[in-house]
């Protein structure tokens, strides 16, 4: 493995944990239906960094 290849895990690897981690937790807590948080969990899983994002995007609350 390069250099720069290992700075790039290191410096990725726990954003892409703590975001991913951050959206399923965020998943469980809401109000959804059962159903609902489970294909949100999937989705956040399955596809991590893409999953955070696209919860985080659809869960925001008008203001």
């Amino acid at each position: 493995m390069e250099y720069d290849q290992l700075i790039w895990l290191v410096c990725a690897g726990p954003f892409a944990l703590c975001l991913s981690a951050g959206a399923l937790v965020s998943v469980l807590r809401s109000d959804f239906p059962p159903g609902a948080k489970t294909a949100w969990a999937c989705v956040v899983l399955l596809v991590p960094v893409l999953g955070a994002f696209l919860w985080l995007g659809a869960h925001r609350t008008p203001k």
